[in-house]
C-alpha cells in the first residue's frame, strides 16, 4: 500500500510510514490529492512492469529464433560446401561489438546532451536533437546488415535458405549479445535489436523480388526516419507523462 500523506510505497502491515513517519491512522495533516498520486504512482508501476516484462519476452524470442536459424543455417551450408560462409559468418559476429562500440563513440557523447536536454524538460530540443542522435544509430545498424547480406547472400550459388538462416543469425546474434548485457528497462538497446531485424527483412524481401539493387538505399532510408520517429516519439510522450506527474508538498 502506500502512505496516504508522503505517497511512498510501504508494506500492508504498517501502522507507521517509513518515509515521513506519521500514523497512518492518523487524520492531521491528511491530503486526499496524495492518495490519487499514490494510485498513479501505482498504475505507473503496474505499466513499467508489463513494458519491461514485454521487451524481456520479444528479446527473448529474438534469441531463441537467432540461435536456431544459426544452427538450421550453419549445418545446412556445411554440409552443401558452405563451409567457408559459416566461418567467415562467426568471424563477422566476432568483430562486430569492437567495430559497433567505436562506430557508437559519437553517439555515446551525445546521449549525455540528450540527457541534459531531458532533465530541462525543453520536448522542441530533445526531439530535434534526439532524432537527430536515433538516426545515426539506425544508420550503423542499417551498414552493418548490409555488410553481412552483401557477403553472406548476394551473388552466392547455394539454396538462399541456407544463405538466409545464416545470415540473418549473423547479424542478429552478436546485437542480442549486447542486449543480454543490459538492463532490462534499456529499450533503446531493444528498439535498436528491432530495427536491425526490420533491416533485414527489408533486404530479404527486396532481394526475393528482385529490386534489391535499385531500391535497397531509398527503401533503408525510409524505414530509417520513420523509426527514428517512432523511438523519439516514445521519448517525447514519457517526458510529457512525467512532467504532468503531480507532486505534492507540506
Amino acid at each position: 500500500m502506500y502512505c496516504k500523506f508522503c505517497g511512498k510505497e510501504i508494506p500492508e502491515s504498517s501502522k507507521f510510514c517509513r518515509y515521513c513517519g506519521r500514523r497512518i491512522g492518523d487524520t492531521a495533516s491528511y491530503y486526499p490529492e496524495v492518495e490519487l498520486n499514490a494510485e498513479c504512482s501505482s498504475k505507473g508501476s503496474f505499466v513499467s512492469k508489463v513494458s519491461k516484462t514485454t521487451i524481456e519476452l520479444v528479446v527473448t524470442i529474438l534469441v531463441i529464433i537467432n540461435f536456431f536459424s544459426g544452427i538450421i543455417g550453419g549445418i545446412w551450408l556445411a554440409l552443401s560446401g558452405g563451409l567457408s560462409l559459416v566461418i567467415y559468418g562467426i568471424i563477422l559476429s566476432i568483430a562486430m561489438p569492437w567495430a559497433y562500440t567505436i562506430a557508437f563513440l559519437p553517439q555515446m557523447g551525445s546521449m549525455l546532451l540528450l540527457s541534459k536536454l531531458e532533465e530541462s524538460g525543453n520536448k522542441i530540443l530533445v526531439a530535434i536533437f534526439g532524432f537527430i542522435v536515433s538516426i545515426y544509430g539506425n544508420i550503423i545498424l542499417a551498414i552493418w546488415s548490409v555488410i553481412v547480406f552483401e557477403n553472406l547472400v548476394v551473388g552466392r550459388s547455394q539454396h538462399i535458405l541456407p544463405l538466409l538462416f545464416w545470415s540473418y543469425s549473423t547479424v542478429m546474434a552478436p546485437l542480442s549479445y549486447m542486449v543480454s548485457k543490459e538492463p532490462p528497462d534499456s529499450t533503446g538497446t531493444s528498439m535498436g535489436l528491432l530495427f536491425a531485424q526490420l533491416s533485414f527483412i527489408l533486404l530479404t524481401v527486396l532481394f526475393l523480388v528482385g529490386g534489391y539493387d535499385s531500391a535497397r538505399n531509398v527503401a533503408l532510408g525510409i524505414l530509417i526516419l520513420l523509426f527514428s520517429s517512432l523511438t523519439i516519439s516514445a521519448v517525447v510522450s514519457s517526458m510529457r507523462a512525467q512532467r504532468t506527474q503531480p507532486i505534492y508538498s507540506e
